[in-house]
């Protein structure tokens, strides 16, 4: 039998959170990449203040709360999710794709005049 007919009925619920991460692409010649050889990381810089252009920017709902939750959903399980969100464009971005995802958002509360996590 495979896990998705074991787990076909069963209900979850995850907590925790909500946001909208903002990805643009932008060209790798506009890119600096700075190494930190005693703290072994690499990090990738725009320059601050100055405008680049993006080949594409687009939205996505995340948060360990709503990845969990529609990544369930999609495996058979009946899914809510306990998240705080905002009362702005962003929220409604974050209920709509539980809603197209097949989760219940009636544990997920407003707070006015609060703003929805984002990541860019």
């Amino acid at each position: 039998m495979a896990i998705c007919e074991k787990l076909n009925g069963m209900k979850g619920l995850t907590i925790g959170g909500a946001m909208v991460d903002t990805i643009a692409i932008v060209e790798d010649g506009l890119i600096e990449q700075m190494s930190i050889r005693n703290a072994g990381k690499t990090f990738l810089l725009l320059e601050q203040g100055s405008k680049t252009e993006a080949s594409c920017i687009s939205t996505h709902c995340g948060g360990g709360a709503i990845n969990a939750a529609v990544s369930l959903a999609r495996l058979g399980l009946t899914v809510s999710t306990l998240a705080k969100i905002g009362s702005d464009t962003h929220a409604k971005v974050v209920k709509s794709t539980l809603a197209a995802e097949g989760v219940s958002e009636t544990r997920t509360s407003a707070l006015a005049p609060a703003a929805t996590a984002t990541v860019s």
